[in-house]
């Protein structure tokens, strides 16, 4: 799931520690490779508690939906969109692509649906304290704490979940994460043909954004 999903699913209102952990596997990725073990005992004992209940919240919520008919279902449709839009051969991992449009289209729906959950998620990361989340991340093993938090800081500040209903925003989206797992950025041609794609998608299957929210729920019941 994506950033907003993982939020929204597992959330607890008030507990920003726990919210932010949600993210961390994700936007650490860069520097850290997994969160498999508890911190250590710390002053600050429960924030870091917290912040590692929301990564072990994270990889469950990810297992589970990985598993689920859900997910194989609507990857199967979208990887054979993605097929059939016609791209260049410049254009690698069509399934990769097709698995990770999915996941950025449900939250595309959420921020639609519950504009108030990206406030609250916003809120949430800006309201840990930088000194605790680096405790915690220097117990993982993060040697560049410098690089991550002015990343961090950009993606606190730029809140660019909010520009997943902005077309050209989309696909920009989609581009960077293809760029760090090291596959090439799409061509303006490529981007609008998997655009009309996506948008095609989203008219037949996310235009009943309550059955769809029903259906991921259900997942985690």
């Amino acid at each position: 799931m994506n950033y907003l999903s993982h939020y929204f699913i597992d959330h607890i209102p008030g507990n920003h520690y726990h919210n932010t952990g949600l993210l961390l596997p994700d936007v650490c990725k860069r520097w850290i490779k997994h969160f498999h073990h508890p911190p250590l005992p710390h002053p600050s004992a429960d924030t870091q508690t917290q912040l590692y209940s929301g990564t072990v919240k994270h990889y469950a919520a990810d297992k589970k939906f990985h598993a689920s008919e859900f997910f194989t279902s609507h990857v199967y449709i979208f990887t054979r969109a993605v097929n059939e839009a016609g791209l260049s051969e410049q254009v690698q991992r069509k399934w990769f692509i097709a698995h990770i449009a999915f996941e950025l289209m449900l939250d595309r729906m959420l921020v639609n649906c519950y504009p108030e959950k990206v406030d609250a998620f916003y809120e949430s990361l800006l309201l840990v304290e930088p000194s605790e989340l680096k405790q915690f991340l220097l117990h993982y093993g993060m040697s560049d704490s410098e690089a991550f938090f002015q990343f961090y800081r950009h993606f606190t500040g730029v809140q660019y979940i909010y520009y997943y209903t902005n077309n050209n925003k989309f696909i920009y989206s989609l581009n960077r994460i293809m760029m760090r797992v090291g596959l090439p950025a799409m061509d303006e041609t490529d981007g609008n043909k998997l655009l009309a794609a996506l948008l095609k998608l989203e008219n037949d299957y996310f235009a009943d954004a309550e059955k769809q929210v029903n259906s991921l729920r259900q997942i985690f019941t």
